[in-house]
């Protein structure tokens, strides 16, 4: 599985953002990972989730491509949208992108 992860929005706008192949992970953190976008449902679920009317204009937007196969799925998520199974996974992708941002 191959993830592409972008963070925008917040007070200073600023970008944060990772390209992630689960076969490049150490040992059980890839499956760890794929465990995670499975319990999301981004897998089963429509493409694009949006955001309630009234989001913060100082949330977030995550892009989210996931690649499985041939398959290719794009989600917009606007922070307010992020549901509870949905936040371990945001979680995780935005630290992987701070500690690829500081290497």
């Amino acid at each position: 599985m191959k993830i592409r992860f972008e963070r925008t929005g917040g007070v200073a706008g600023m970008r944060l953002a990772a390209a992630i192949d689960t076969q490049a992970l150490p040992p059980g953190e890839g499956e760890r990972l794929v465990a995670m976008v499975e319990a999301a449902g981004l897998l089963v679920s429509s493409p694009r989730i949006r955001a309630a009317s009234r989001a913060r204009p100082d949330a977030f937007t995550y892009s989210v491509t996931i690649e499985v196969d041939e398959e290719r799925r794009e989600y917009e998520i606007a922070e307010a949208a992020a549901d509870e199974p949905l936040r371990p996974l945001l979680e995780w992708l935005t630290r992987a992108a701070r500690e690829r941002r500081n290497t």
